[in-house]
This record gives structure tokens, sequence and C-alpha cells, in this order.
């Protein structure tokens, strides 16, 4: 998937475009690369361009929450950077990936040097936030149906595109 495609690129002119591609590094890595493990800072944010990721959770239990699967076209990793937090989850490629990553120094930069652009970005990182929110009320307002007419309680995983 080429970087133009992905909703960060979303309403960015040709320009704003191959300023955006400076900001990035390409990455081809194997299956079971671990890209950021809960409790790392969160120093860089992750495009997938190819494969899949998996987002879990490791709360003490014996096996991993899955929180999602991720698929190309996917922004994921930007809260802890934008937030200037750690890591609240694990991210693992499920099978061979290409990503594009784009570090909170380059970030800044352009918030110097060009105060437009970055805030397009920011405005469609916003956006795929909102996004995924939208798609978790949606589960949890199945999940709390079925628990109320069945009495029990299921686990929150959804997978974002």
């Amino acid at each position: 998937m080429a970087l133009h495609n992905f909703s960060l690129a979303a309403g960015l002119a040709a320009e704003e475009q191959a300023q955006l591609a400076t900001l990035t590094r390409g990455e081809e890595l194997p299956a079971g690369t671990v890209l950021f493990r809960e409790g790392d800072q969160g120093d860089s944010f992750f495009m997938l361009a190819k494969g899949t990721v998996t987002i879990r959770l490791v709360s003490g239990r014996r096996a991993p929450i899955q929180l999602a699967n991720l698929i190309p076209g996917v922004i994921f990793g930007e809260m802890a950077m934008l937030e200037g937090e750690r890591r609240s989850a694990d991210a693992i490629a499920d099978t061979e990936i290409v990503i594009y990553e784009v570090t909170k120094a380059n970030f800044d930069n352009v918030l110097g040097v060009n105060p437009t652009l970055a805030a397009k970005l920011v405005a469609n990182i916003a956006r795929e936030i909102a996004a995924r929110l939208r798609v978790t009320n949606n589960e949890l307002r199945m999940i709390s149906k079925t628990a109320i007419s069945r009495k029990i309680a299921l686990p929150i995983m959804p997978t974002y595109s």
C-alpha cells in the first residue's frame, strides 16, 4: 500500500504528501516481530502497508487478551506518541509486514516547520481515532445487549480497518 493511500494523507496536496514521505521510514519485518510492548515509551507511530498485526494486552492472565487485529491501511501507536505516554498494549506482527514509521522527533519537526501540514495530520489522526472509537462503541453496544439477554459477559475483540 502506498503512503498516499493512508487516511493520514487524506486531503494533502502533492507537495504535502512528498513532505509526509520524508517523515516516514518504511520497513519490511518478519512474522513475530514485536513492534512495541505495553509500557514502552511511545516515541513513534506506524502505518501498516502489508500484512497483519495483533494488538494485545497482557494483564497477569495466563493468555493475552486480543484487543484488535489490524489490516493494511491502519495507523496505530499514535495515542502514546501524541500523549507522551507509555504504550498501553503490545503490537506484534502476525505475518510478514511492511510498515511506515513516523517518529515523534520527525512529527515535532513538522509542527515547527509547517504548522499547516501538522494541523492536517493531527486532524487526520483524530478522524482515525474517532472511527475506532465508533467501532468500539458499536461493539460494546452489541456485547451489552447480548450480555443482558443472556446474563453473560463476552470479550471485546474488534477488527479495525
